[in-house]
């Protein structure tokens, strides 16, 4: 069993009690998604989870974008990309130049059924595009 405590204390998160009160926008390193970082945690391991919420926390613009859905989306990304911790580094660049609000914003506002896929097939495109015009 996941424990939460440990996971935010390791990420230097806060896990938000399930009785508060929900704002429209989530402060920096702060969160409500208790259920999807148990679920990730419980199928990919507490160090999987942890490395999620770190990529996502590592650049200042995506420090607010602790929701269940982009947690979600960064998992099967890392996962499908086949990144673990060794690739820290790699992943805060790659984290640098995304705004994950924008990214789920635009998700949204499309209906998806399947966000989270559809964020982290998004994400990969948008990082292939990077790429490919970094070489070119």
């Amino acid at each position: 069993m996941a424990d939460l405590r440990r996971i935010a204390e390791t990420c230097g998160i806060t896990i938000m009690p399930k009785k508060a009160n929900h704002p429209s926008s989530l402060d920096p390193k702060q969160t409500y998604s208790r259920g999807t970082i148990k679920t990730i945690a419980g199928l990919h391991g507490e160090d999987h989870i942890v490395f999620v919420l770190t990529s996502i926390i590592s650049a200042t613009q995506n420090e607010t974008q602790l929701y269940g859905v982009t947690i979600r989306a960064i998992s099967l990304w890392l996962l499908d990309g086949g990144y673990d911790e060794r690739d820290t580094q790699v992943i805060k660049g790659l984290m640098s130049t995304i705004y994950l609000s924008s990214l789920r914003e635009q998700v949204r506002a499309c209906s998806y059924p399947e966000q989270p896929l559809r964020m982290a097939d998004r994400l990969t495109q948008l990082l292939q595009n990077q790429q490919e015009w970094m070489v070119a």
